[in-house]
């Protein structure tokens, strides 16, 4: 058990709307206020596109819907008479476009007002029938505003929520369908359930092995349909509560969408053990050439299995000690925040347990659990520790119930210390709609983060919470165009191509905010291109300049098969080297290449292009580049010098940790049955060595880390997921397993002062499963 569970963050004390008509509800959000809270008069203006509901409340015309805001006790509003409380209600399409608040709501009325206490406003309306012009489903963007008074300063709040006019009888139908399928799953009644079903699959498909009824995607094989299993008896353990989500129409015709919750008593046939758990059905529906209502697919997930809160465990192997922690709904992967702190005490990572996203952190020896930070809605990944100490910095974005910023959509970031677990606020950056934040990076001294929202380019000092935006221009492409970073992290590098055509690159200072465009609009007319390969050691920006016949090309990427020359800019955006292959032959081009650790020489397989073929698995024709030689380009005297000859297609390129040969894998066949990949190692004076190894992405074990005379295996088990072993170097058999309850769809290890993270998947044929994240450590040493 953590230690303590981080509560979640403060709510701030304001009304709260609960929208009801008949039996079905929703909440609605906070759009904007003008509220007293602590003493002092706030307000949070609107902004438009205002933030997106959650859930969906279905009315047909002439059906009453009441409004309840519910407020606060103490309430400045609270005392003001009948005659002083109005309440507004427009409607707006659902896309919320920025357009639409130019033209208007498609409909605005004055609601009417039932009643008022010191806790409460209950107002109503009646949908009108010109809203429910489609025959099954139309949504809409609902906006109420209360206002106390009409004074200038009277307090104010409005609330957003998602309105679908339906035609009267259409939500009744649909869960009467609903019911006789869920009714037929457990009385395993095939009859009936072909029936109401679009499809009724007969067998599991080839290779996807038998589900469980707990989490099951649906139709699917019996199996999984029906609640019936060989090792395990299921009971309906509660009444199931069923609510029509959704309907609406598209141009296959009209959808539905219904979601049922219950409790399942599940026993193990062998131990005679058993469990509850609350399990959430979706069940979709359509109807078919005009007919009635059927279900067209459904899902099942388990959630009370996910609601333990985390325990820590820690056991002693023969080569080193584990450490379980878990389980939890989901854990972010590395790079979105798996972070070993600086003296190597303490593991932080980001994941959900107990129904919120938060921040955790366990101590090398196991013996302690922490959570940090609880969230509830928006999303967040840790950026990493403080130098030097126990204090972790974190990135949300989402829409913001809880916190400083609650109510907001946007962009926060704070930083919370260990012990005390104080949370501080360092920035805001506020948006009407929030993407998934890009190229998210610190700077190699840690100092500031940089990202991307959308073209917008930001710089926040992590140390002062000072949010500048750099660029409003920098090329999105809806996500799909990189943003690279240099090694220090202060500057970067975008592609783009210039309003003629022409193609170039453009350099930010990432300090500065100053901003350098490189085109060269001698390659748009020579037949020729440009790609951006990556920085160098020395902060410079290695680009590959190519013909645009010779590419490979996918549905949404492209990149060169082989390239005429390397270029080297500096920072500035000023070119400095220009190397290229040897001129004896018109045909020679530049393959992969790889940097030494200092950046002093480049290593590049230089050769002649293959004819396209198609390849597996993109399935695309693809021209490859049929290495003859390997050639080093030394940077003291600007030299390209041939090392040795070398025959096929190169994979990969690297050089040894001495610096003093370089290390080629060769492609290997398409054949699954290959088992071993062949190379080359070159020393500098050219001799020549061979070497083989097992395949890394189709081996059984892989070899992906070590720690010290330890060695990390993973390995694969036939059935899906992976174990992670612990083995000595020498070769002297022992070993331990380090997730030893069963295989993972294990992460990239997170290593750090002897000791390793890694966060698993347990693995499961549809859906998600429960999460577990490990630590293993070699040797003792003391934990604080």
């Amino acid at each position: 058990m953590p230690e303590a569970l981080a509560g979640l963050l403060p709510k701030p004390v304001l009304p709260e709307l609960r929208v009801e008509c008949g039996e079905r509800s929703v909440a609605g959000i906070r759009g904007g206020y003008r509220w007293t809270l602590d003493g002092d008069p706030k307000q949070l203006d609107e902004v438009w596109p205002p933030p997106a509901p959650s859930g969906s409340l279905l009315v047909s015309p002439g059906e009453e819907v009441v409004f309840t805001v519910t407020l606060p006790a103490g309430s400045p509003a609270a005392t003001a008479t009948d005659k002083g409380v109005s309440a507004r209600l427009e409607v707006w399409r659902d896309s919320a476009a920025s357009s639409e608040r130019l033209i208007g709501p498609l409909h605005s009325t004055t609601c009417e007002l039932r009643e008022t206490s010191a806790s409460s406003v209950r107002v109503s309306w009646r949908m009108p029938e010109h809203l429910a012009y489609w025959l099954y489903g139309n949504s809409f963007l609902a906006k109420l505003t209360v206002k106390w008074g009409d004074a200038e300063f009277s307090p104010w709040v409005s609330f957003y929520w998602n309105l679908v006019a339906v035609k009267e009888g259409v939500p009744e139908a649909v869960l009467e369908v609903a019911r006789r399928y869920f009714d037929a799953t457990w009385k395993r009644d095939e009859q009936a359930l072909s029936e109401l079903s679009v499809r009724w699959k007969e067998d599991r498909p080839e290779g996807v092995p038998p589900l469980s009824p707990l989490r099951a995607y649906l139709p699917g094989d019996r199996e999984s349909i029906f609640w019936q299993s060989p090792s395990q008896e299921y009971r309906l353990a509660s009444r199931p509560s069923f609510s029509v989500d959704n309907v609406y129409s598209s141009s296959y015709g009209p959808h539905a969408t219904c979601r049922v919750e219950y409790e399942v008593e599940v026993k193990d046939v062998e131990s005679g053990n058993r469990e509850r758990h609350i399990v959430r059905e979706e069940i979709r529906l359509e109807t078919v050439d005009g007919g009635g209502w059927k279900v067209a697919r459904a899902s099942r997930t388990p959630v009370s299995a996910t609601r333990a809160l985390p325990a820590v465990a820690s056991r002693a192997g023969e080569l080193c000690t584990v450490v379980q922690v878990g389980p939890f709904e989901d854990v972010r992967p590395p790079y979105h925040g798996q972070k070993w702190s600086d003296d190597g005490e303490w593991f932080a990572f980001a994941g959900s347990a107990g129904g919120m996203n938060g921040i955790w952190a366990v101590n090398r020896g196991g013996s302690r659990l922490v959570s940090l930070v609880g969230l509830e809605g928006a999303y967040l990944e840790i950026l990493d520790w403080v130098p030097g100490r126990h204090i972790l910095r974190f990135l949300t974005y989402g829409h913001h119930s809880r916190g400083p910023h609650a109510d907001k959509t946007g962009y926060w970031v704070g930083e919370v210390e260990l012990e005390t677990r104080e949370v501080r606020d360092l920035a805001f950056i506020r948006y009407p709609i929030v993407h998934f934040p890009r190229s998210v990076h610190v700077t190699g001294d840690r100092s500031h983060l940089v990202f991307r929202h959308g073209t917008d380019l930001w710089r926040i000092d992590l140390d002062l919470g000072e949010a500048v935006k750099l660029a409003q221009d920098v090329p999105y492409g809806d996500g799909l165009l990189p943003f690279w970073y240099s090694p220090s992290g202060w500057f970067g590098v975008s592609s783009q191509i210039s309003p003629g055509g022409e193609p170039g690159f453009k350099v930010y200072d990432l300090r500065t905010g100053e901003t350098t465009d490189v085109i060269l609009p001698d390659l748009g007319t020579e037949g020729l291109w440009l790609w951006f390969e990556e920085w160098t050691p020395k902060e410079e920006a290695m680009v590959l300049v190519c013909r645009t016949d010779e590419t490979n090309e996918g549905d949404d990427w492209s990149c060169p098969a082989g390239a005429i020359s390397v270029r080297l800019y500096d920072s500035a955006g000023s070119l400095l080297e220009e190397i290229r292959p040897p001129q004896d032959d018109p045909e020679n081009r530049i393959g992969p290449t790889a940097w030494n650790a200092d950046g002093s020489a480049l290593a590049m397989a230089v050769g002649y292009l293959s004819e396209p073929s198609l390849t597996y698995p993109l399935g695309i024709l693809e021209t490859r580049l049929q290495a003859r030689a390997m050639y080093v380009w030394t940077r003291s005297d600007g030299t390209l010098r041939k090392v040795a000859d070398v025959s096929g297609q190169i994979e990969s390129l690297s050089w040894s940790e001495d610096g003093n040969a370089i290390e080629a894998w060769f492609r290997v066949s398409d054949d699954h049955e290959v088992k071993f990949q062949n190379g080359v190692r070159l020393s500098l004076d050219g001799v020549r060595t061979e070497i083989q190894r097992i395949i890394p992405y189709r081996a059984s074990e892989v070899i992906v880390g070590s720690l010290g005379d330890l060695v990390l295996v993973k390995r694969v088990s036939s059935g899906g997921g992976s174990t992670l072993v612990v083995r000595s170097a020498s070769g002297n058999g022992r070993e331990t397993v380090v997730n030893d309850t069963g295989p993972l769809h294990l992460d990239e290890p997170v290593v750090s002062s002897g000791a390793l993270g890694v966060a698993g998947e347990v693995p499961e044929p549809y859906g998600e499963g429960v999460h577990w994240v490990y630590l293993v450590v070699r040797g003792e040493r003391s934990s604080h």
